[in-house]
């Protein structure tokens, strides 16, 4: 099932249609370098590196609004979207 993100971003490469991430899962897919967005949300968030990922991963989740607010205002993605499945994560 993760090939699904993954396949949706190379299709939109491939035919240069405007991809817009829909939650923290696929922005993370799309991003080239993920290790500088883990370090932009440990920094700005005050958390581990670990911790970071595993969001960006869906392993883990927060609830705490403040969290919610910053990863919204660093990937554009509305807070109640951050952590939404749209069926194409597991």
């Amino acid at each position: 099932m993760f090939a699904s993100a993954a396949r949706i971003y190379f299709f939109a490469k491939m035919t240069q249609i405007d991809y817009t991430p829909r939650n923290l899962y696929e922005y993370a897919r799309s991003c080239k370098n993920k290790t500088a967005l883990y370090k932009q949300i440990k920094d700005e968030l005050d958390v581990s590196m670990m911790t970071a990922e595993r969001w960006c991963k869906f392993y883990y989740q927060t609830s705490d609004p403040a969290k919610l607010s910053a990863l919204s205002k660093i990937t554009g993605i509305p807070a109640e979207n951050l952590f939404k499945k749209f069926g194409n994560e597991d």
